[in-house]
């Protein structure tokens, strides 16, 4: 029984300066990245496709640059035309099938199945359907339409230079346009 207590009390001390020694450590502290730049916004694109900035910041971990996340909703036959986002791009889709044509660049398409698709032929369309995802690099030339009955609904995340627009008009060759 002596024993048992010496073993415990020994515990116990060795525990107390464990956790003072770790205690004394240097505390590693992230940069806290801005708080959000502005309230949600509601941008309609073209007839039948609106854009909602859901959030956006500069993340420390990204000097000079932004971090959005937005929700577009394209309606029945709304075309978002063509353009470019200058900085990498992640959709995912919510609802509704959501076709996405590659103009320039490529693209590199996620489906539920875990299949992964590489699009790198000018004109090619994807549809992707709820829980597929679509990544392209900045400047990937691309459209995009609702080619559903009803709403097609995809969230997507940009991370952009602070000074650039989150999207640049191009023509059809995916040339941007002024």
């Amino acid at each position: 029984m002596h024993r048992a207590k010496i073993k415990i009390t020994t515990l116990v001390v060795a525990g107390m300066a464990l956790a003072a020694s770790v205690s004394a450590l240097p505390v590693a502290r992230a940069a806290l990245p801005t708080a959000q730049e502005s309230p949600p916004s509601v941008v309609v694109i073209a007839p039948g496709v609106v854009t909602q900035t859901l959030s956006a910041g500069m993340p420390a971990s990204a000097p000079g640059q932004r971090l959005a996340v937005s929700r577009l909703t394209l309606m029945p036959g709304g075309i978002g035309p063509a353009h470019v986002h200058p900085g990498m791009t992640v959709v995912h889709v919510e609802s509704g099938t959501f076709g996405w044509t590659l103009l320039r660049g490529a693209g590199t398409v996620t489906r539920t199945s875990g299949e992964v698709e590489e699009v790198t032929v000018p004109g090619t369309e994807v549809l992707l359907v709820p829980g597929d995802a679509v990544v392209y690099e900045a400047f990937t030339a691309h459209t995009a339409r609702g080619a559903s009955e009803g709403p097609t609904v995809v969230v997507n995340a940009r991370l952009l230079d602070a000074d650039q627009p989150v999207i640049i008009p191009t023509n059809d060759q995916g040339t941007p346009t002024p």
